[in-house]
């Protein structure tokens, strides 16, 4: 199968391996506890090391880094979004000024910060998604 298919299907939760034998419940728990502990961290630590022992835990079961890295893509957009509008509209010690005609852009240090901790939330909060969605078929969730 073409990879732009594989990115919307559920086929490698189809695979019986470990991860698909541990019931949906176990997994659905393991999840939303997860991304409660995501959201409600105060540092970029919890949500940083959960996403890469999702990506890690999801690599043993052979689904290929190239459809891992394709389904990170949506999370990763909206994460560098959100760190570029925190970056420049969040803060007061300015790191440095960007021009645009007649636009004065400034970068601050505190919207970096604040960026960089939604950034990294989104990205460990959607890898939890993607560990659920790739080892738990839709009909069973």
């Amino acid at each position: 199968m073409r990879d732009c298919c594989q990115i919307f299907s559920d086929i490698f939760a189809h695979r019986d391996n470990y991860l698909s034998r541990i019931h949906v419940k176990v997994k659905l728990l393991f999840t939303l506890a997860s991304v409660i502990l995501i959201i409600s961290s105060q540092g970029v630590f919890l949500p940083v090391a959960m996403s890469i022992f999702t990506l890690a835990i999801l690599s043993t079961i052979s689904i290929p880094l190239r459809l891992l890295s394709l389904r990170m893509l949506a999370p990763l957009w909206i994460a560098a979004v959100l760190m570029v509008i925190q970056l420049f509209s969040f803060g007061e010690q300015r790191m440095f000024e960007l021009q645009v005609f007649s636009w004065h852009l400034a970068a601050y240090r505190e919207g970096l910060e604040r960026g960089t901790l939604l950034a990294s939330k989104v990205l460990g909060a959607g890898s939890m998604l993607i560990f659920l969605s790739m080892t738990t078929p839709a009909n069973h969730i």
